[in-house]
């Protein structure tokens, strides 16, 4: 239940149990052994009351919960280190729960524990998400780009700065590393990828590069929206009507929200209409 709920059914219920202690006070039906019981039932409602406000308790996510979510980002790193798998299983709740610099100080000191590559990798990777999530994207950029100095690189890495320079608009470095990610991934890294690459050639007026990538992701995941959205606007521009029909209309059956697209495509065929 909601926290809210909670402490109103338990606030509830210690005033329900102050009413009946009254009442069983004012018939004289009191002995030691009811006011015992009393004490245990109050006491229990106050822990869960104090550990509802708390945070602690009342649905939490334990550390445990995040190691199992985020397992195949993190591989086998501190697998034989079961304090310091606890330890960031602790960061990534805090990351979890949007308390960002919680998160950082934590993986701060974890990495002086860190032993080798994939310990370390696996560090900066989640101090990076936590830079990117909190809006400090140079702070990102520089976490990944040291991953890749120090060679403790993989897939993520290089995906992660490459989504960190598309929003930061560099759009060359995003594209670089996006192409060197490829050398790390293949099947739905790959098609993650592609889609990147396909976005960032669209924003820059590459329709052809960008059919191209989006047809590559397509090929990967056949029913990938986002892949057949870029191609509904390529399609549009282009003026190929019964190709952006069909795009479109997968798009939108695979989760595409219609308004959005249809605003999407109005926004760039408005653009190229004007460049002309």
């Amino acid at each position: 239940m909601g926290r809210k709920i909670g402490v109103g059914v338990i606030v509830l219920a210690i005033i329900a149990c102050i009413a009946l202690l009254i009442q069983s006070i004012n018939s004289g039906d009191t002995d030691s052994s009811v006011w015992f019981k009393f004490v245990l039932v109050l006491a229990s409602l106050a822990v869960s009351l104090v550990k509802l406000l708390s945070g602690t308790g009342g649905g939490r996510r334990s550390a445990g919960f995040y190691l199992k979510a985020y397992e195949n980002m993190i591989g086998g790193a501190f697998a034989n280190d079961q304090k310091n798998l606890v330890t960031l299983g602790k960061a990534l709740r805090a990351y979890n729960e949007n308390r960002y610099e919680s998160a950082i100080a934590i993986l701060e000191k974890l990495k002086k524990s860190c032993t080798n590559t994939a310990e370390r990798r696996t560090v900066g990777l989640f101090e990076g998400l936590c830079y990117t999530d909190w809006g400090l994207l140079h702070k990102a950029a520089e976490v990944y780009s040291g991953l890749i100095e120090r060679g403790e690189v993989n897939f993520s890495v290089y995906n992660n700065l490459g989504y960190v320079y598309k929003n930061m608009r560099k759009n060359d470095e995003a594209l670089d590393a996006f192409e060197r990610a490829l050398d790390y991934g293949e099947g739905t890294d790959a098609c993650i990828v592609y889609v990147n690459m396909a976005s960032l050639y669209l924003v820059e007026g590459e329709l052809y590069a960008a059919e191209d990538y989006a047809k590559k992701a397509i090929g990967i995941e056949p029913k990938l929206h986002q892949a057949h959205a870029m191609l509904a606007i390529v399609y549009a521009v282009l003026d190929d009507a019964e190709a952006h029909e069909r795009h479109f209309r997968i798009a939108v059956e695979n989760g595409e929200n219609e308004y959005d697209l249809k605003m999407a495509v109005k926004d760039y065929t408005d653009r190229f209409v004007t460049e002309e």
